[in-house]
């Protein structure tokens, strides 16, 4: 194929796709558009720009190199065989965790695998590279990914693989080169928390002269950093929480109150809630019905919303910074969940197995969307496009797919994958 056809196979493609399915993508069609999307993938990772015109030569100098090849070259003592799965009969091996877009290049992505470190995607040869394997710890998995307001070449993310008590990890890592490359934050206590759960920034820190304000939480511990990690102290006397449980989310309000919810192991209805304020814990645990996992929606203009996840998913709604919660949604399918609110459309996304959403217009109705992979983990904002269509970074275990929601009747509309 020649480089110049790539763009209008392409072309051609999406837009026959959007007006063919102009909501969803249904489940009959799935094959052939996976399969288009593999071949999207395979010629598109290897195309680059010479002379302002599409070539296939950085891929080929890559691979003359060994730096592009997946395969052993004829000089290699060692003569690997590659034996296979060649082929799998379901995507199930790339769980994507979390992503975080970067505002300034387009296009340009950090992911963080379940088992498998960081990603970083690339304008030239391989799509993809792997960024953390320089720390030395196969595996390692980051269960949250934030860029320095103040300074966006620094990135902050959290580590512990898994989603239970598990302790693997290195505690919180940092790159100070836009992802390229990174390091022990080693200020934190790295060797006695090596798992965290996440990692956030004070939404209320908006001066970059003092340092950053950071908060991470631990399996049963909450951390605070008033100087962009180079210090952390244990902030208060953490809660006293129930048999088999540990912290689960943690988010900051306006008026400086810390909100904590945990999950509780072995499928018990143990979940809690606390709030932090002038060194005192106050849970609010009997403002939701008996749960076991709680998840929060970073607050907004002190508009907050928590999935409550045991026998079924519940919804609350707080517009008090989390104070005060009412019940808005409930009887919805139960499974690992998480919730996202997006100030851009006022649309409140939920996710597990699927991807749910509805618009805070108090009529919440509620809508599912194939994300063409089951069991997603994690939605970035990209902002509304020209058309009114709320463009999405969704991660799973299939990999990372790009979608958009039409934000002004609240159906999903046309979708493409990038892995």
């Amino acid at each position: 194929m020649q480089p110049y056809n790539f763009p209008a196979i392409t072309d051609t493609f999406e837009n026959y796709l959007f007006s063919q399915y102009p909501d969803s993508i249904p489940d009959s069609s799935f094959k052939n558009i996976k399969d288009y999307y593999r071949f999207c993938y395979y010629w598109g990772s290897r195309l680059g720009v010479v002379n302002d015109s599409l070539s296939y030569d950085p891929y080929q100098i890559a691979a003359i190199n060994n730096l592009a090849d997946p395969y052993c070259s004829e000089n290699d003592p060692a003569q690997w065989e590659i034996l296979g799965p060649v082929t799998l009969p379901t995507q199930n091996l790339v769980l994507v965790s979390v992503v975080l877009d970067d505002p300034n290049v387009e296009d340009s992505y950090l992911i963080s695998t379940e088992h498998g470190g960081l990603w970083k995607s690339q304008s030239t040869g391989n799509s993809w590279v792997n960024v953390t394997d320089n720390l030395r710890l196969p595996g390692i998995s980051a269960t949250e990914i934030i860029r320095n307001p103040f300074d966006s070449n620094h990135i902050i993310a959290s580590t512990g693989g898994g989603r239970s008590g598990t302790s693997y990890g290195m505690g919180i890592i940092e790159s100070f080169d836009n992802g390229e490359t990174w390091s022990i934050m080693e200020g934190f206590p790295f060797q006695s928390a090596p798992k965290i759960v996440r990692v956030i920034v004070d939404p209320n820190d908006t001066d970059p002269n003092d340092g950053l304000t950071l908060y991470a939480i631990g399996l049963r511990k909450i951390y605070k950093s008033a100087n962009t990690g180079i210090d952390w102290e244990e902030i208060g006397y953490p809660p006293t929480l129930k048999n088999y449980t540990q912290f689960a989310d943690i988010e900051v309000n306006s008026c400086n109150q810390i909100l904590v919810t945990t999950s509780a192991n072995y499928n018990q209805i143990d979940g809690q809630v606390f709030i932090f304020y002038n060194n005192t814990w106050t849970e609010i645990s009997d403002q939701f019905i008996d749960f076991e996992t709680g998840k929060l929606s970073t607050p907004n203009n002190d508009k907050i919303f928590i999935v409550c996840d045991g026998s079924d998913r519940k919804i609350y709604k707080s517009i008090n910074g989390g104070n005060d919660w009412t019940l808005i949604k409930e009887g919805l399918p139960a499974g690992f969940t998480d919730i996202e609110y997006s100030p851009y459309s006022n649309i409140v996304y939920h996710f597990g197995v699927s991807l749910h959403y509805f618009k805070d217009d108090g009529v919440y109705a509620n809508l599912q969307v194939n994300t063409l992979h089951h069991d997603v983990r994690d939605i970035a904002f990209l902002g509304i496009d020209e058309y009114g269509y709320e463009e999405l970074i969704v991660t799973n275990d299939g990999g990372v797919t790009s979608m958009r929601v039409n934000t002004n009747v609240c159906i999903p509309s046309a979708i493409y994958i990038l892995i």
